[in-house]
């Protein structure tokens, strides 16, 4: 098949969505289709059959800073189908009205259109703002064949405030890719590293990492010398994560690696013994919670949040509350202390993360784009 996916954004950007269009992408060039991608001001030249039919701005929504797209133009959209007979547009949900929008209006009739929905909502805001944007693209959503949720989470929104009718197929991660050689236990073990990989800013709540890792000190300064943490990532919170991290004396404990490149983050994640992720809201799924647990190395904590209860699912001891200090300071501990109590919960992420493999999930996604 000829399958273009479809996204208001640049494919220059290491986030979720990027991530699972080239996840895709490569699996399915792997399987002998030929894949494009329509999207927005892309640099990257190490991509085949980008088509940038249009500029972006920086915005802020949904508790992140994103890009949104100008107004594409009817002339380069037909002479892009003129060029390109799709047999799928795989469209990012939900999208703009100005550039993916008139993608969808102008697609031939025999070009099926599919969607994934990508986003769970954090915050009123965000869903009135959703409620609003849905009128100005409700003509447009008429000509989906079918559309997924990666999650139960971007089912739900999808359904309440979009009215789309969608199926759960999750996000795809590259297991082989993460997967490293399992590390043997110690119950003599001198230091425990424990990592947090993420945007630095308010809702992916590295601060309330931080702060537990206070509390420990303060409750047993053993654990001065016994653990190492390591932050990895960048963004607007980053100078007040530092300032804390001096005031309270933990610069000999706390290491701010700065922003991780998607090859070094393989690596980054395996360094961990726990992989800590507190984000308060706002995620639709967990990529970076399957990436993490796919290295064979980290015991993942993951934030309550819908997105990521779905992914954790089984393992409900392992979700806390970013806020409540107390309850993440003891997580820490069981583990820090209890070697074999990693090695166990690694043994069990293993096997529920199979789900999630494109193999898995590249197969259902090609089913959704046969079904008439």
């Amino acid at each position: 098949m000829k399958i273009a996916f479809v996204f208001d954004d640049s494919l220059d950007y290491p986030d979720g969505v990027q991530q699972y269009m080239l996840t895709l992408g490569r699996w399915y060039k792997k399987e002998g289709h030929e894949v494009h991608y329509i999207v927005s001001t892309t640099k990257r030249t190490d991509l085949e059959n980008v088509h940038n039919l249009v500029r972006n701005v920086g915005v802020s929504f949904n508790g992140n800073h994103l890009r949104t797209p100008l107004i594409a133009r009817k002339r380069q959209i037909k002479k892009l189908f003129r060029k390109h007979t799709f047999d799928v547009l795989h469209v990012q949900m939900p999208y703009s009205p100005l550039f993916v929008s008139r993608v969808i209006a102008y697609a031939p009739s025999t070009t099926k259109i599919v969607g994934t929905f990508h986003i769970a909502p954090y915050g009123k805001m965000t869903q009135i703002l959703a409620t609003l944007h849905k009128l100005t693209i409700r003509k447009t959503l008429k000509k989906f064949d079918s559309i997924c949720s990666v999650s139960k989470a971007a089912q739900t929104f999808a359904r309440d405030t979009f009215g789309l009718t969608s199926q759960i197929i999750p996000n795809a991660v590259t297991l082989n890719h993460f997967k490293q050689p399992i590390r043997a236990y110690s119950h003599h073990e001198e230091t425990v590293t424990i990592a947090f990989l993420g945007r630095l800013v308010e809702r992916k709540g590295c601060i309330w990492l931080l702060r537990a890792i206070n509390e420990l000190i303060e409750q047993d300064r053993r654990f001065t010398g016994s653990i190492k943490v390591k932050i990895g990532g960048s963004g607007a919170q980053a100078a007040q994560l530092q300032d804390y991290v001096m005031q309270n004396d933990l610069a000999n404990i706390v290491e701010f690696v700065g922003f991780v490149p998607e090859n070094e983050k393989p690596s980054f994640l395996a360094s961990a013994d726990i992989a800590v992720f507190p984000s308060l809201g706002g995620e639709s799924f967990g990529i970076i919670l399957v990436e993490a647990m796919a290295t064979g190395q980290s015991v993942v904590l993951a934030g309550d949040n819908p997105g990521y209860n779905k992914v954790m699912e089984g393992s409900e001891h392992n979700i806390f509350n970013p806020k409540n200090i107390e309850s993440l300071t003891a997580l820490l501990k069981r583990y820090i202390d209890g070697p074999k109590k990693r090695q166990d919960r690694i043994a069990w992420q293993l096997n529920i993360i199979k789900q999630y493999d494109v193999e898995v999930v590249g197969k259902r996604l090609l089913q959704l784009y046969a079904k008439r």
